[in-house]
């Protein structure tokens, strides 16, 4: 019996640290926003809704209902197509969707301006748990949706998200036509990227939207970044396969302990050691792997934003001339 309770003993804690904190986050279902008095589009409600999931994903707290499974479980029930759930529907719909909470946002027009309004209901009460709501001019709603979901979590917005929130729209009178420049290579450098990337764990984020490792490195090509993020990606495979071989090292041991009828014996201790020692060094090459990502978009996003001043021959206005591009 004691050799089983060593056994059972060291399976927990090899196990219990790599399920222990995804098992505390709470699911959330995001649906899309609805609208009073006013209709917004397609595209402004997916961007609304992914703003929102980008906060809260962010966070690192919170696992996202994948959005197939919430509009599997609507057609089920025979609800709207459109994502757009009143908030017992919503509630039903989370709870049958393996959710703890569910996030709904409301766009209402009231005397020529609009009203945002996002809450948490818990699926189990069906109460509602947090809202936040603010009342902003039609050009302002998706510059808003950030730092209110953000607010209503509690939590701080990320630099990086601030600046763009607050440089999101530019005034007509600033904006600068961009030239037809002549110059194929140099009509490419005019249309630059200004996303920005987020961070969570080893996935990286661009609007809301998780990008795979081929798009997060076409992303960061020819930048600073793009070989710290290699290296990250290199480090968490290393440290990945030193903590699962000595996983199988340590059951291995554990098992020779629990198996010996020699109460002499030590080969399966020193066995075990083995395997916890790669199991500990996985897990640190892991942990430094991610902060090599997370440390590949905080450079992404400063060199991103970094002015170039180049120089092309293009059409202005006033005939062919030099294009000065910033």
């Amino acid at each position: 019996m004691r050799k089983v309770l060593i056994l059972l003993s060291l399976l927990a804690t090899v196990y219990f640290p790599l399920y222990a904190q995804d098992g505390n986050k709470l699911r959330v279902a995001i649906f899309d926003p609805s609208s009073s008095g006013t209709t917004i589009d397609e595209g402004t409600k997916v961007a609304v809704r992914e703003l929102i999931s980008s906060i809260f994903v962010n966070t690192g707290k919170y696992n996202i209902v994948e959005r197939s499974l919430l509009e599997k479980v609507m057609k089920e029930q025979e609800f709207s197509n459109s994502g757009a759930v009143d908030d017992s529907q919503a509630t039903e719909v989370g709870k049958l969707a393996g959710a703890n909470k569910v996030i709904l946002s409301v766009v209402t027009l009231v005397g020529g301006r609009n009203m945002l309004s996002i809450k948490i209901i818990d699926v189990q009460t069906a109460t509602i748990d947090q809202q936040k709501t603010r009342i902003i001019s039609s050009n302002d709603l998706l510059d808003t949706v950030e730092p209110l979901t953000a607010e209503l979590l509690g939590e701080e917005l990320p630099e990086s998200a601030r600046s763009t929130s607050t440089n999101h729209r530019t005034p007509v009178q600033e904006q600068t036509p961009i030239p037809a420049v002549i110059n194929n290579n140099a009509r490419q450098s005019v249309a630059k990227t200004t996303d920005v990337l987020y961070a969570s764990r080893m996935k990286v984020f661009s609007n809301g939207r998780k990008l795979s490792r081929l798009e997060t490195r076409n992303v960061m090509a020819n930048t600073n970044a793009l070989r710290i993020y290699n290296s990250g990606v290199r480090v968490r495979r290393a440290g990945n396969a030193l903590l699962w071989t000595g996983v199988g090292i340590a059951v291995i041991g554990a098992l020779s302990i629990a198996g010996d009828e020699d109460e002499d014996s030590m080969i399966g201790y020193p066995i075990t050691s083995l395997g916890i020692g790669s199991i500990v060094t996985g897990w640190v090459l892991r942990g430094v792997g991610r902060r090599k990502v997370g440390h590949s978009v905080e450079i992404y996003n400063r060199s991103n934003h970094t002015s170039n001043v180049e120089f092309d021959l293009g059409l202005t206005r006033n005939g062919i001339g030099l294009v000065v591009n910033f």
